[in-house]
């Protein structure tokens, strides 16, 4: 079976999308197919000299194909639409030279997460498989090339029934959320205090605090700012014993980074440390240096609240460290009360009390991530990969 994964990205990319299709290149290839990743020559100015599987920590099993797409970087300067579009555009040519002379057959699969680009690869292949993150705005644009779709792919079970809702023959559509390489972030092994020691002395963390440890980007949808705000009330409630805890953030482009910093200061908090970007191979090693992991999605937007399958979610899981996060219906398809502590959206009390319970009740919180780490096994790449190949086969 031959597999063109398209993907209309910076490679390698600080984002999480890059490690997600890294990620499932490596499995599609582990479960036997031949896989090409296709992607533009547009590159991201901090990582251009970066080799892609020395970045992501992949196997080279597959090979990746850098198309020539120019930038339209001019286009910066107007509003954020107008580069998007152009860029789409741009890409969709590049793609269109790049199948017209690949020997691409109709019986290949092409597969992308990018709803721009299915009318474009249903020209060259009559197997186009789609992985939807989300619902396009405009969805009534690319109806119709759902329908061709030989499979769609989708992270939640709310979007599989907005699909459905959509005219989209059920019968071609699967839920696969997002994973983890379940051994990599199993870090169990890793909670004895002399190991722990270790870890933190590795990390520059201090060696006596509790450690509270968000990771991943530092959007509004993601919930960060709400785990600031609780830091503040934390902090509030304890007073001067606010130094037993510390608050670790890591992640975030380099601008996002700055402007959370500031945030921070105007609060004056004096237990926060804000890290910034760290490599997706580093990230066990600061789950397992935490006593509690935090995903505070926000419910004020759709993505958050419907279509998200935080790769996190499944990282902090396998980890073994406790969790508390959001209780939203795209968590809910993944976490229950017997796995973390399940905390209102939005609301930085709430997620206070939620961090405290963690805190003052850690017999019950160590069996809630044990659950949480049996529980992950089925949500591994390798996994993953294998349900989505095999659906396919049957398509």
């Amino acid at each position: 079976m031959t597999l063109v994964y398209i993907a209309n990205i910076r490679l390698p990319t600080e984002k999480a999308h890059g490690i997600q299709i890294m990620k499932m290149c490596e499995a599609f290839a582990c479960a036997g197919a031949e896989v090409m990743l296709v992607v533009p020559t547009r590159k991201n100015p901090g990582l251009a000299a970066v080799d892609p599987f020395d970045y992501y920590r992949t196997e080279k099993k597959f090979a990746i194909r850098f198309v020539k797409c120019p930038d339209p970087e001019f286009l910066m300067r107007f509003p954020w639409g107008a580069y998007i579009k152009a860029q789409r555009i741009l890409f969709a040519h590049a793609v269109k030279s790049f199948l017209k002379s690949s020997g691409i057959g109709k019986d290949d699969i092409l597969y992308t997460r990018d709803e721009h680009l299915l009318s474009t690869a249903q020209r060259y292949s009559g197997r186009v498989v789609w992985e939807a993150h989300a619902l396009p705005r405009h969805s009534w644009m690319y109806r119709q090339a759902w329908r061709k779709c030989g499979a769609i792919i989708t992270i939640t079970e709310y979007l599989r029934r907005e699909l459905a809702r959509q005219g989209i023959d059920e019968k071609k559509i699967i839920v696969a959320r997002d994973g983890v390489d379940v051994e990599k972030f199993d870090t169990s092994n890793k909670t004895d205090k002399t190991d722990r020691q270790d870890l933190r002395r590795r990390l520059e963390l201090p060696q006596e605090k509790k450690i509270v440890l968000y990771t991943g980007h530092l959007y509004d949808w993601k919930g960060a700012g709400t785990l600031l705000k609780a830091t503040d009330l934390v902090n509030q409630k304890l007073g001067m014993r606010n130094q037993e805890l510390m608050f670790v953030f890591v992640g975030g482009t380099a601008k996002d980074v700055q402007n959370f910093k500031r945030k921070a200061e105007r609060l004056s908090l004096i237990n926060v440390l804000i890290a910034g970007h760290r490599r997706h191979d580093e990230i066990p090693l600061w789950l397992a240096a935490a006593d509690v992991l935090v995903v505070p999605n926000s419910g004020k937007s759709a993505i958050s609240r419907y279509y998200t399958s935080p790769m996190k979610l499944f990282e902090y899981m396998a980890s073994g460290t406790p969790i508390v996060a959001s209780d939203l219906p795209s968590i809910r398809e993944v976490l229950q009360d017997h796995h973390a502590v399940l905390v209102p959206p939005d609301d930085p009390r709430a997620l206070a009390r939620g961090i405290q319970t963690v805190l003052n009740n850690p017999g019950a919180a160590r069996m809630r991530a044990a659950q949480a780490r049996h529980d992950v096994v089925p949500f591994d790449w390798q996994v993953r990969a294998k349900n989505i190949i095999d659906f396919i086969r049957t398509r």
